[in-house]
């Protein structure tokens, strides 16, 4: 009963759909900077040719940005609940109890957002594909 309670409650707190996207566009403005860094180490300090640079966009996108994004999440949001966007709209990630949640959850979570179209996801329903699967939920903080 207890548990039906604080998932009523969790429910109620869930962050709105402009939250999500702020947070949605604040990461991956964290992730296009992070992917401008390494293009320019990689690129400039090596002085390969911009060519190169064209060439190596699919190789750098799923071989490093996808990792990455997969450890970027799990690691703030395993431990602190929180990415540095979620900081930013004061919302943060629960397990449908309510509670943390687990590093296997976050984890889920973290690899569901390459689910194709997962970011569509939201256009019509309150849950995104990467929360029903993991059973998680991205709440407001109480003030």
């Amino acid at each position: 009963m207890n548990s039906v309670a604080n998932e009523t409650q969790v429910i109620e707190l869930l962050a709105t759909k402009k939250q999500r996207f702020v947070n949605y566009v604040l990461d991956i403005t964290i992730f296009l900077l992070l992917g401008l860094a390494y293009r320019y180490v990689k690129y400039v300090v090596t002085y390969n040719e911009f060519v190169g640079f064209q060439e190596d966009m699919f190789k750098v996108r799923l071989f490093i940005s996808v990792p990455i994004a997969v450890v970027y999440y799990a690691t703030f949001e395993t431990l602190i609940g929180r990415t540095p966007a979620k900081f930013i709209t004061q919302t943060k990630v629960v397990s449908i109890e309510g509670g943390k949640p687990t590093f296997h959850k976050i984890l889920l979570r973290s690899c569901c957002r390459f689910i194709p179209l997962n970011v569509f996801s939201f256009l019509f329903a309150k849950l995104g594909w990467h929360d029903k699967i993991s059973k998680t939920r991205v709440v407001m903080i109480k003030k």
